[in-house]
């Protein structure tokens, strides 16, 4: 009876271990059924977002095409007017170069009548100029500018300023502008600039002027054909200041030393200063033994006389251009003297002149 009780027992502890093991085995199959299902709605919702990229990727796909497909609609239109700008632009190139060269065909023209111009007026000046050569007596009666080389001499002293004595004091005290503008030295400057024109064509000048020394305008023997140094020498003059005394005899030593062939001298008067007048004793009636000299009529008339001592060997022509000047009575005859010992002309002209 013993051995029957623990078959049992046995019997039970297998029947309980099977009975654990259809457990243990249902409990894993419900495991697995609810992982399996909370995959299901894991893949559910991957599935529902792939779906909302795939219709957003959709949308944005449509847009992109609509925006592409006005930029070309955009780009067509562009394209079509850059074409009518170019078209334009090469409208306005062409109608430019068609100005220029009308513009340049206009300046060709211009120029040829300018040139035309100026020949005629060169040609009107030449014949005018020519007149006045052939017709001196028009101008001045006996007064001819003549020779291969030709001195214009013009006094530059303070006596060139006005006809009497007052009135030279009065201009003496004033500036240099009011000096220059004086109605007798503007008639010097008017003589000087009626000589200049009427200079032969194939001569040769210089002009000097002088006071109680001697300068030159001019940078040696210019040709008269060079109209732009005779400008130059006429602005020269108009800037000289009229001051000093007359040293007439310095002036002629130095020009006869250039052997010309004509001398013009544009003066008012006889000479104040000369050679003599600087010796410690002078004579002629200039001064005492101080060297102070005292400028009379007869003093003026020695230094005259030695002014024409120093030419008397000069071949060329020379003649004399006087204005007035009060308290100078000897000066007209002595200068004839002197010009007609020369084959020259003294001109006293009037005051109209030139």
């Amino acid at each position: 009876m013993r051995r029957p009780e623990g078959f049992n027992l046995a019997f039970l502890d297998i029947l309980a271990c099977g009975l654990g093991a259809v457990i243990l085995i249902l409990v894993l199959l419900k495991n697995q059924e609810r992982l399996a299902g909370n995959e299901t709605g894991h893949d559910n919702v991957q599935v529902s977002s792939i779906e909302q990229d795939i219709s957003t990727l959709t949308r944005e796909i449509d847009r992109l095409k609509t925006a592409i497909s006005d930029q070309s609609v955009d780009g067509s239109r562009n394209l079509n007017n850059t074409a009518l700008l170019l078209s334009q632009l090469q409208s306005a190139k062409d109608e430019a170069q068609s100005k220029a060269e009308e513009l340049s065909k206009l300046q060709v023209s211009f120029e040829s009548i300018d040139k035309r111009l100026s020949q005629k007026e060169a040609e009107v000046y030449n014949a005018h100029t020519e007149l006045r050569q052939e017709r001196p007596q028009e101008f001045l009666i006996g007064l001819e500018v003549a020779g291969d080389r030709i001195v214009i001499m013009i006094d530059s002293s303070a006596s060139m300023l006005a006809e009497t004595l007052l009135d030279i004091t009065l201009l003496k005290a004033k500036g240099p502008k009011e000096r220059r503008a004086a109605p007798k030295w503007n008639r010097a400057m008017d003589t000087s600039a009626w000589l200049l024109r009427n200079l032969p064509k194939a001569s040769e000048f210089r002009v000097f002027y002088f006071a109680e020394g001697i300068q030159e305008v001019t940078k040696g023997w210019t040709k008269s054909s060079e109209s732009s140094a005779i400008v130059e020498t006429q602005s020269i003059l108009h800037r000289i200041d009229p001051s000093g005394g007359t040293n007439i005899e310095q002036a002629t030593s130095k020009v006869i030393q250039l052997r010309p062939a004509s001398i013009y001298l544009i003066t008012d008067g006889l000479p104040t200063i000369g050679e003599r007048s600087q010796q410690a004793i002078p004579t002629g009636g200039c001064g005492g033994i101080t060297g102070r000299y005292r400028v009379t009529g007869e003093c003026r008339s020695s230094l005259f006389a030695d002014v024409e001592r120093l030419t008397s060997s000069f071949g060329g022509t020379l003649s004399v251009i006087l204005l007035p000047l009060e308290g100078d009575p000897a000066a007209a005859p002595l200068y004839t003297r002197w010009a007609l010992a020369h084959k020259g002309t003294l001109l006293s002209p009037s005051r109209g002149w030139p």
